[in-house]
């Protein structure tokens, strides 16, 4: 009784045109009973809802249902129209296939549609799908992730081609560094002198602490003049740490801006100097 309810339910909400709440009812009375009629109401709302792939899944399965002796008409219909509905649910259902290029010679490439992961021996054929909006992400290591989203309609065969090619990451160059690598170089840079800065900076405020106390009036007795040398020469590595800092992320900024430019004749070139206590940064732009 308890499927028979759920599935006039279904019924009504599909000629309400609530075809959300008609699948939930029809799939709760098919996980119920499972016979034919069930399966193809169910289809039926998942067509409306284009979700062509789970409805002619759930169409072929109609005709695995073992057949009964006594079988109803009702049941014999709906294995008929079943029939007739899965072909043309087949021919409804788009594909899609992605051509990746820009990629060297033998490397290898992740395909994801939809958060699905495509095999790379499946990725070389066409995908079918269900109409609509599909989100398109290939990725490959030295190069950047494309994203790139595409329509289908209902019986297309689709093509995207994503070209890898105008966002590689640069790995050579003629005479040094390309700038998108120096960009990233200059920034791990700057973080280490950050660090380096911060932590002898801390270290020094201790020594300084602890050498107030043992020197009133400024006046130091010989017996900490070591430690007022340590504590000098701390406070010097951080100045420099805080240096390399500063010219680490003008290094940085420095590749993002030129990253996308080429020179043939004049190439940007950046080199940084560091001197006691001091730091900088000279190059051709």
């Amino acid at each position: 009784e308890t499927a028979r309810a759920l599935f006039r339910l279904g019924d009504d909400k599909f000629h309400q045109g609530d075809y959300s709440g008609a699948l939930d009812a029809f799939e709760a009375a098919d996980e119920i009973m499972g016979v034919p009629t069930t399966k193809l109401e169910r289809a039926r709302t998942l067509t409306m809802l284009g979700r062509l792939l789970e409805a002619h899944d759930v169409l072929l399965r109609v005709s695995r249902i073992p057949v009964e002796a006594d079988e109803s008409r009702a049941f014999q219909d709906a294995r008929a129209e079943a029939q007739t509905m899965s072909e043309d649910v087949a021919a409804r259902i788009p594909s899609l296939r992605v051509r990746v290029q820009g990629l060297s010679e033998g490397a290898d490439f992740d395909l994801r549609v939809d958060d699905a992961f495509v095999p790379s021996k499946a990725s070389r054929f066409p995908r079918r799908v269900d109409p609509g909006l599909h989100l398109v992400v290939v990725s490959a290591t030295g190069y950047a992730t494309q994203r790139q989203r595409i329509d289908v309609a209902e019986r297309d065969s689709a093509e995207v081609v994503i070209d890898m090619a105008d966002d590689r990451l640069a790995v050579e160059g003629d005479g040094g560094l390309p700038i998108p690598v120096l960009s990233l170089v200059g920034f791990g840079v700057g973080a280490a002198g950050l660090i380096v800065g911060s932590v002898t900076g801390g270290i020094t405020l201790s020594r300084v602490s602890d050498l107030d106390d043992q020197c009133p009036d400024r006046t130091c007795p010989a017996a900490v003049a070591d430690d007022l040398d340590e504590a000098e020469v701390i406070s010097h590595v951080s100045t420099v740490g805080f240096a390399v800092a500063g010219v680490g992320v003008t290094v940085g900024v420095v590749g993002l801006f030129f990253g996308g430019s080429s020179q043939d004749d004049e190439a940007v070139a950046v080199e940084p100097w560091i001197g006691p206590g001091s730091a900088g940064l000279r190059g051709r732009f």
